[in-house]
């Protein structure tokens, strides 16, 4: 099942690094791609330490995504059928 189709300069998993949740879904590149990984460790030593400022942006942002996802996922299963 696809759930979304990344577009370029986009990105994924910032919620389950800011609030340290186990990731819940597995990515495929149907491309060849670039990508930059920001573990746990480097976000909390790095952008929590040294730019408070930007970690809550990135924070404010990753709760309305999740929001937002959360939104359009209940939306797919109330429209979905029910079962006989």
């Amino acid at each position: 099942m696809v759930y979304k189709t990344m577009i370029s300069g986009s990105y994924f998993g910032d919620y389950e690094v800011i609030f340290r949740k186990h990731r819940r879904h597995t990515i495929r590149a149907k491309e060849d791609s670039n990508i930059l990984i920001l573990s746990k460790e480097v976000y909390r030593d790095v952008i929590e330490q040294d730019y408070p400022e930007v970690a809550k942006q990135m924070a404010d942002l990753a709760k309305v995504k999740q929001l937002r996802a959360k939104a359009c996922f209940t939306v797919v299963l109330s429209g979905a059928k029910q079962p006989a």
